[in-house]
């Protein structure tokens, strides 16, 4: 599972929807031999056993399909019982999409009202769908986390979002609307896979999974009727990058920043929506290191990315145009949080003062401007990247915990 390693393949992706015009994909109903098997039998003793999955179409968290995860060692030290599932969900223009992703579910007997679920935001994996966590082994490495959630008694769905996993759409990398509807329907996918699971849930996101549970914590209300949101946690949200163009522009960007960039202009590049020019970002340089420093974060290789990084000067990544500079920036204005609705249910961002590659300024002014507007948030802030460890997960599923047993959110819009 390997990027292209020349920005020619994301070109050439772009010419392809350039001849589709753009349209977005029709969803499909899947073919009867991709049908899942009439129940899910769990691979190992003492876990729990699912029902048949439920593939009636009815809309948005509807099971497209559900095959049953076999030999993780993580999930069989947790005892739990893991689904691949596609299912249904929509992008910010309101088109369907299909999206995969994971659920993962508790051994033994579930509490009153059913086990809670707590759905899970990955960091960025890359834009190609070979980047999703579900296809990789490990998850792409969140298989430990998530069987540790499991343990601590929440079904656990994680989305791959649009585009990592599934052919036809593509992957919007920082647009927060589409990442938030994907999780929310993560959320009602789970209980299609285990229907006696609680309606009541909560968001726990890291980097661009922070922003997916930012922007679903924001549309809970209208987009996740049906469900009872209790609180989102966002880490080191990716919530506003704008400052990626301006520092791009201005030649500042520093090293830690080029893979982001790189990314942030790929998606653009192959968005049906945006469609800007790659050509108009990337110097022949860039474009030579594009495979090293851009690689699926399952198969990167840190030394070929920091010597490609090392190769490259921030004009390498400079917009050759005033005009490519600011198209540029109202893109990633136009998908930055908060966006106009307010927060459904309070959140906790906790974020590093020390972050070369999200500047803390960013995080700081996303977050003035949701305080300004009345969401409820608490803010955590931690010394620098190395801090976000069992520590941050400790105090982020406690203040979930407290969510969920009716604890009111103290603090809130303090030292914002």
């Amino acid at each position: 599972m390997t990027w292209p390693r020349r920005l020619g393949a994301v070109l050439a992706a772009v010419c392809t929807l350039v001849a589709a015009g753009g349209c977005s994909p029709k969803v499909s109903a899947p073919a009867p031999e991709n049908r899942p098997p009439a129940a899910l039998e769990p691979p190992f003793q003492g876990a729990a056993v699912l029902p048949p999955p439920d593939l009636t179409d009815a809309g948005p968290g509807s099971l497209v399909d559900a095959t049953p995860m076999e030999d993780d060692r993580d999930f069989d030290r947790a005892n739990a019982v893991g689904v691949r599932v596609v299912y249904r969900s929509t992008d910010s223009k309101g088109a369907p999409t299909n999206v995969s992703g994971i659920v993962a579910v508790p051994p033994g007997e579930p509490p009153m009202g059913g086990w809670p679920i707590l759905a899970f935001g990955h960091d960025v994996t890359g834009v190609q769908k070979e980047c999703a966590p579900s296809v990789a082994q490990y998850l792409g490495g969140y298989a430990a986390i998530i069987a540790d959630l499991v343990g601590r008694g929440y079904v656990v769905a994680m989305t791959d979002y649009q585009g990592l996993g599934l052919d036809g759409f593509q992957h919007p990398l920082l647009d927060s609307t589409t990442l938030g509807k994907n999780m929310i329907d993560a959320v009602r996918a789970a209980r299609r896979v285990l229907p006696a699971a609680s309606n009541r849930w909560a968001a726990f996101g890291l980097g661009q999974g922070g922003a997916a549970a930012w922007a679903a914590d924001a549309q809970a209300q209208t987009y996740g009727t049906g469900l009872d949101l209790a609180g989102a946690v966002a880490v080191s949200p990716l919530a506003d990058v704008t400052g990626l163009a301006d520092a791009a522009a201005d030649g500042t960007l520093a090293p830690a920043q080029f893979r982001l960039q790189m990314l942030a202009v790929a998606s653009l590049a192959l968005s049906p929506t945006y469609k800007i020019d790659p050509n108009d970002y990337f110097s022949d340089a860039a474009k030579n290191s594009y495979g090293n420093l851009t690689n699926c974060a399952t198969v990167v290789d840190p030394v070929q990315a920091a010597t490609a990084a090392a190769g490259l000067q921030p004009g390498d990544l400079k917009p050759k145009t005033p005009a490519a500079a600011e198209a540029l920036r109202r893109d990633l204005q136009e998908m930055a949080l908060p966006g106009p609705s307010k927060l459904s249910a309070p959140m906790l961002v906790i974020y590093a003062t020390l972050d070369p590659e999200v500047l803390p300024a960013w995080t700081a002014q996303a977050l003035q401007t949701a305080c300004q507007q009345g969401d409820p948030i608490e803010v955590k802030k931690i010394g620098d990247l190395s801090a976000l460890n069992e520590i941050v997960l400790y105090d982020s599923m406690a203040w979930i915990q407290g969510r969920f047993g009716g604890q009111r959110a103290t603090n809130v819009c303090v030292g914002v």
